[in-house]
């Protein structure tokens, strides 16, 4: 007998690609914590390498990719609708903020050259954040109805 027989309401177990979009979450709150770290134990040598926007620019983006990363991932693996809508905020806003960065900020020849190949990417992950999210409400929608109905999910 499996779950869904001996407990209808009991949500449909997680995708593999939610557990992908997760473990994302968490690598890039990973990052931020880690930005946010190394940018305060480098603080001077940023200053005195004359780094712009600075050492501060790059603690507070660090710590609010750590915070807003981990709040999503941790949203969205307990299926949480502000997880989701978080999630759905986060992550364009997120890559926003990185295509700002990389067109007024980064005055380098790599973020020149690399605009094409970034913006793919940019719409990949757009494109997979919003159908795993998607997709994963129908399915829980779908077992809510099926155990209003008293239905037993296969």
């Amino acid at each position: 007998m499996s779950a869904a027989q001996r407990d209808p309401q009991r949500p449909p177990k997680r995708s593999f690609w939610l557990k992908v979009l997760v473990a994302g979450l968490l690598i890039f709150s990973a990052a931020g914590w880690l930005r946010l770290q190394q940018s305060l134990a480098e603080w001077n040598f940023l200053k005195e390498a004359g780094l712009r926007p600075g050492p501060l620019y790059l603690a507070l983006t660090g710590g609010l990719t750590g915070v807003g990363g981990l709040a999503a991932g941790v949203g969205v693996w307990l299926r949480r609708r502000w997880g989701f809508h978080l999630t759905r905020v986060f992550i364009p806003a997120w890559q926003a903020w990185n295509w700002a960065d990389r067109l007024w900020l980064a005055q380098t020849e790599t973020a020149r050259i690399g605009w094409p190949f970034a913006l793919g990417a940019t719409l990949v992950v757009l494109l997979f954040v919003f159908a795993v999210l998607s997709e994963e409400e129908r399915l829980m929608k779908d077992a809510k109805r099926a155990g209003d109905r008293g239905q037993i999910l296969s």
